[in-house]
């Protein structure tokens, strides 16, 4: 075929000229750029690792940091729940003496009351005491007799307030 040939014949040169030029391309990009690439990339490489280390060196010490913390507030925890076990105990032991100090004072009160119960309690047994001997010598002048001994109406009543 005629225009292969003519083809050949052309561009033959040209893919000579051409592979040439690439190749001396690439040998002159390999021996100027690549050292910088590969050093561009060494150093990125270098810096990562150092942030990584410094990252976990961080994490580490946040993690002890966090440990610390805790086991101080665990510490503080443990501190007011003694504090808190004290003020309760003495607030129970002043509870108590003020508890006491009340039943006192109550028992007290419930002595004197009793004391004036029974003082009472006597007047008016002893007021009932009157009105049943002044009634039993009323009733026995109104039935007609007439001196009732004071002293016979004094023991019967007395008999029976013995027997109540």
């Amino acid at each position: 075929m005629p225009q292969l040939d003519q083809f050949l014949a052309t561009y033959a040169s040209q893919f000579f000229w051409m592979a040439i030029t690439f190749g001396l391309l690439y040998f002159g990009i390999a021996r100027a750029m690549l050292p910088k690439v590969g050093k561009l990339v060494d150093d990125r490489a270098a810096r990562i690792a150092g942030d990584l280390s410094a990252a976990e060196a961080a994490r580490a010490a946040a993690q002890a940091a966090t440990a610390e913390e805790t086991e101080r507030l665990t510490e503080a925890r443990r501190a007011a729940q003694a504090l808190l076990a004290e003020e309760k105990s003495k607030a129970a032991e002043a509870a108590a003496k003020r508890l006491k100090a009340l039943d006192e004072a109550m028992d007290a009160k419930l002595d004197e009351a009793e004391t004036r119960i029974a003082a009472a309690r006597t007047t008016a047994l002893q007021d009932l005491s009157d009105a049943a001997r002044q009634t039993a010598s009323a009733i026995i002048a109104r039935l007609g007799q007439t001196g009732a001994d004071e002293g016979a109406i004094a023991a019967a009543v007395a008999a029976a307030q013995n027997k109540a």
